[in-house]
């Protein structure tokens, strides 16, 4: 897992290229130039923001109402995200 230095805006249709490094261990990428918002800690702990998401009920419910209506194509996301 890896995170970039920090958090960045990013425009409809606006590319950021990514330079890849890699060694007998790892890959890693990052920006060539980038101004961010702000810089993130480097590590492995829970996002912040993901606490907001984690809070709003309302959509995770209906995530999982579509979800259990639709489990071939819920698979079918899954069986993407980790390939």
């Amino acid at each position: 897992m890896q995170y970039l230095a920090g958090e960045l805006p990013v425009a409809a249709g606006e590319v950021l290229p990514l330079r890849c490094a890699h060694n007998t261990v790892r890959l890693r990428f990052d920006l060539e130039a980038a101004e961010f918002t702000h810089l993130a800690k480097p590590d492995a702990a829970f996002p912040a923001v993901h606490f907001s998401m984690l809070a709003d009920t309302r959509r995770n419910e209906a995530r999982g109402t579509w979800a259990q209506a639709r489990p071939a194509k819920l698979a079918l996301m899954l069986q993407c995200a980790t390939s």
